[in-house]
């Protein structure tokens, strides 16, 4: 009987499929079970079959998805550095948003009825994000001080990310759709939402100390935030997904030295009011799960086997047993 609930225990939980996009290619979204990335020819999607579909094949123009929705609208920007510009591809058709008054502008994510959240510069130079929706543009403000940067939409369109207050701390937000709720830090003058679910729970970052870099996991239920904790000797956590059951997936980091440049990352999971590596709940295997970049409500995880900001990582996508 022990030795059955051991094989229990020890089971892997999350089956894992490859995404079969070349080796020029990483992943950057999951929306139900479909996934988006970006390669050298170009933004593509892959719907489980054997290949990727490629969006816009031939296409001369610099284009890099960074999020879609259930019906196949794609967002992104055109271009590189200070010239990028949101672009919006829905049923067919590209449309530009546009700026908030400066010369950048870019899109990043857009919920199934179409509202699209990105980032613009404004005439001063300030970042503020946006919102756009039926041919038009608006500024989603602040929380009072100069700044706002958008992180992630829901499928019914609300946004988190991170905003400055007016005593300069930056501090993660929720709009839904009117106006803007602080939903503060852990106690650092920094956090930021990273993913949030039509519930209006978010998860995301935050410091604990202000001004101590050190950074934990943390879901906002509503009413208050919570620190999601760590994994043993991987003191530091992010969250970068939550799906409708409330199930988050982020990122534990191995930092040794507290001001160096150099981290191992690891995918997690935290369910049950437990976080554990997802590289213990797959079957043994000859790659590593680096990065979560989200989950969706089915519970499957979007995973890669390359580090923050890299242009070429394999895909994952893990689905539960």
């Amino acid at each position: 009987m022990i030795a059955l609930l051991l094989t229990l225990v020890l089971a892997p939980l999350y089956d894992v499929q490859l995404v079969p996009a070349g080796e020029d290619s990483a992943p950057v979204a999951l929306s139900g079970g479909r996934v988006l990335g970006n390669s050298a020819r170009g933004p593509w999607i892959w719907e489980g079959g054997a290949t990727v579909r490629y969006l816009f094949p031939g296409d001369p123009r610099q284009l890099v998805a960074m999020g879609f929705n259930a019906r196949g609208d794609v967002v992104g920007y055109e271009g590189s550095g200070a010239s990028r510009r949101a672009f919006v591809y829905a049923g067919g058709v590209f449309s530009y948003p546009g700026t908030l008054g400066g010369t950048l502008s870019m899109a990043l994510g857009v919920a199934d009825g179409g509202r699209v959240a990105g980032d613009s510069r404004t005439a001063t130079g300030r970042s503020h994000s946006f919102v756009y929706e039926n041919g038009a543009m608006r500024d989603i403000g602040t929380l009072g001080g100069d700044e706002t940067m958008t992180i992630a939409v829901s499928p019914g369109g609300l946004v988190t990310g991170e905003s400055q207050a007016a005593d300069g701390t930056r501090r993660a937000f929720l709009w839904d759709g009117r106006s803007m709720r602080d939903i503060g830090t852990l106690g650092g003058d920094y956090a930021q939402g990273q993913a949030v679910n039509d519930k209006g729970m978010v998860a995301g970052l935050s410091e604990l100390v202000p001004d101590d870099h050190k950074i934990h996991a943390f879901l906002w239920d509503g009413s208050s935030m919570r620190d999601l904790g760590i994994l043993p000797g991987l003191p530091w956590t992010s969250a970068t997904g939550v799906n409708a059951s409330g199930v988050i997936v982020g990122n534990v980091y191995n930092k040794p030295d507290y001001n160096g440049d150099h981290y191992d990352t690891f995918a997690y999971v935290y369910r049950d009011g437990a976080m554990r590596n997802l590289n213990d709940l797959i079957p043994p295997s000859t790659f590593t799960l680096m990065i979560s970049l989200g989950i969706n409500d089915a519970g499957q995880i979007l995973c890669t086997d390359g580090q923050v900001g890299q242009k070429v990582a394999h895909g994952y996508l893990l689905t539960p047993r």
